[in-house]
């Protein structure tokens, strides 16, 4: 009843139910050509799933008779291999930033994900008694990965902002060691900073770096964290790569270069 209300409220153009233990993309759907996409993309043959009178009802069947969009069932059998669930199954469908284009969704495995995160939690030098700052919409890949998942195999508390208009209060109050952020953020600190106020006790005293993506993050600004204790490691990536591409690191930092560190697919 819930994902329907969502369904509702949102009214996507496509749709895709995840089930078992069938096996197969199903080939009863109002469009035939997004049924071949899908089966293509993950490797999965197109079938006729027919159940009789049990499948009427379900939400498939409910979207496509009431909405315009496609909903569309795909089965992944009884037991699928490990490679299929890590290789070829959609972990996380995220939405681009759309700015060389249209926004549009990307489809991410756990391979994909894992990787990505994996590097970054390798690179971060957590210690026991950290804790990231977390205030980036998660429906993106940056916060995604960087926040959720890097600190989750990291084994690294993660506190959630309720909303980003609290982000500064947040940040004196809990007390991070680690937090990420776009450009933006970082010039509202420095003009905050320069009002007058330390950046030792704006940012909650136990901050050693600070990520930044999203934008291209200016030199001066940069170098102006860099000067007063606080590297802001700015990163590259696109939501296709999972989405980190290169980034800095707390041992190898240059500000205003995001090449520091390259990651090998």
């Amino acid at each position: 009843r819930a994902m329907m209300g969502f369904l509702a409220d949102v009214d996507p153009d496509y749709v895709l139910s995840f089930h078992q233990p069938l096996r197969g993309v199903d080939t009863q759907t109002k469009s035939p050509a997004f049924s071949k996409r899908v089966a293509r993309a993950l490797h999965l043959p197109r079938s006729s799933f027919t159940c009789g009178s049990t499948c009427h009802g379900t939400m498939t069947m409910w979207f496509n008779h009431r909405f315009d969009g496609v909903a569309l069932t795909v089965e992944y059998g009884a037991h699928p291999t490990a490679r299929t669930l890590t290789r070829q199954a959609p972990a996380a469908l995220l939405g681009t930033s759309g700015t060389s284009g249209e926004p549009r969704l990307v489809t991410l495995t756990h391979a994909n994900l894992l990787y990505s995160c994996g590097a970054r939690a390798s690179l971060a030098e957590h210690r026991p008694g950290d804790l990231v700052l977390s205030w980036l919409p998660l429906h993106h890949a940056y916060a995604f990965n960087a926040d959720l998942l890097k600190s989750l195999i990291s084994r690294v508390p993660v506190r959630r902002v309720a909303s980003p208009g609290r982000i500064i209060r947040a940040l004196r109050q809990a007390r991070p060691t680690h937090l990420h952020a776009v450009p933006r953020l970082y010039e509202k600190i420095h003009r905050i900073a320069v009002g007058g106020q330390s950046l030792h006790r704006l940012t909650g005293g136990r901050l050693r770096w600070a990520g930044c993506g999203g934008a291209p993050l200016p030199g001066w600004l940069a170098t102006w964290f860099a000067g007063r204790g606080l590297p802001l490691l700015e990163g590259y990536g696109l939501t296709e790569a999972s989405p980190l591409i290169s980034l800095n690191t707390p041992g190898q930092h240059r500000p205003g270069d995001r090449k520091s560190t390259r990651l090998n697919s």
